[in-house]
């Protein structure tokens, strides 16, 4: 990646290191010398985790997408979440 508006950082909720996960991603782009836009995360597979890993995620991060691919869930406020992001990045 060598410029980008925005970055859509999905995250498997079910793996039992996503904070590694995201830590490792984060730590990357902050080395890039081109830092991307705003940073849209998604946590997928909530379907498939405990209600206690589901909070600590929302406690962690609150400003994140939480979703089920399979099931369907949370695509609705995803997809509207991405069109505000869009909107953002075009208006600037």
């Amino acid at each position: 990646m060598t410029e980008a508006d925005a970055l859509l950082h999905v995250v498997d909720l079910s793996h039992p290191a996503w904070i590694g996960q995201i830590q490792s991603v984060m730590g990357i782009l902050s080395q890039m010398p081109t830092i991307p836009g705003p940073i849209l995360l998604v946590f997928n597979k909530v379907d498939r985790v405990s209600s206690k890993a589901l909070e600590r995620a929302k406690d962690e991060y609150p400003q994140a997408a939480f979703i089920s691919a399979v099931e369907g869930f949370g695509l609705t406020t995803l997809r509207q979440r991405l069109l505000q992001l869009v909107d953002y990045v075009t208006k600037g």
